[in-house]
């Protein structure tokens, strides 16, 4: 059998001769610019820079932790000095309500004697008028 050769359409033709012509730029540069290796040291060299890098990360992150842990802390802190001067006030309002007992007690005691006294008078006056 006499094999012919397919015939393509033009448009056909054109994107296989395109195509034909990239793969020979593709042999040509890889003829121009052999793969390189980089050598073992530079492997070593790499990695313990990714290393680094990480490490350093994450002491940037530890010290990111740090600081949130100073916020913390002079939060506490100034709740603190609050609450001092809370338990301050709460003490002179506490000894201010004990002086204030003390006035009343003082008054009630004052108004009690000057009620007994006036009692007594009441008492020693109906006698010298002989009211029973």
């Amino acid at each position: 059998m006499d094999q012919q050769p397919i015939s393509l359409p033009r448009r056909a033709q054109l994107g296989l001769a395109e195509l034909e012509h990239d793969i020979e730029q593709i042999k040509f540069q890889r003829q121009q610019f052999p793969p390189t290796q980089p050598a073992y040291e530079d492997l070593g060299r790499m990695s313990a820079e990714a290393v680094l890098t990480q490490y350093e990360a994450a002491a940037r992150a530890v010290e990111e932790m740090g600081d949130a842990v100073k916020v913390r802390v002079n939060n506490i802190a100034a709740a603190l000095l609050e609450a001092d001067e809370d338990m301050k006030q709460i003490a002179e309002t506490a000894k201010s309500i004990m002086e204030k007992g003390k006035l009343v007690q003082a008054q009630i005691e004052e108004a009690s004697a000057l009620s007994n006294s006036i009692r007594s008078a009441c008492v020693e006056f109906k006698a010298k008028v002989g009211l029973p």
